[in-house]
């Protein structure tokens, strides 16, 4: 059994769910597949073709909206973890957003929906 080192519980997506970001100082809008979340932070994953590389590495800035049925949570966060895979010629990037800048009500909100997603996944 591995000790769990994170701060708060984190609530892996059941259904597939989209948002879509920048990284900080960029126009370009790119559409993510949120994997997992929490109260400090989230997992996304973007698929792209080959010839449409982006540079995405740690410490990258990244701004986007958290939409849950009742509420938007705005987010600012930075990429702390970030690998790529080669599959049928497309380069999907897996990366690791720890939150910044977040009210502690926005934190409190999303660890609720992890807590009742996780009951209702039981």
């Amino acid at each position: 059994m591995k000790n769990e080192k994170r701060k708060h519980k984190r609530l892996e997506m059941q259904k597939p769910m989209y948002i879509k970001f920048m990284f900080a100082g960029n126009t370009t809008e790119y559409t993510a597949r949120l994997l997992d979340v929490s109260g400090s932070g989230t997992r996304l994953e973007i698929n792209l073709e080959t010839e449409n590389t982006i540079e995405l590495s740690v410490f990258t800035p990244i701004v986007f909206d958290l939409e849950f049925k009742k509420k938007v949570v705005k987010c600012t966060g930075q990429v702390v973890r970030v690998f790529s895979k080669h599959q049928d010629g497309k380069v999907f990037y897996d990366f690791g957003i720890n939150f910044k800048k977040m009210s502690q009500e926005d934190i409190n909100f999303i660890n609720n929906y992890v807590h009742r997603g996780s009951n209702n996944s039981k």
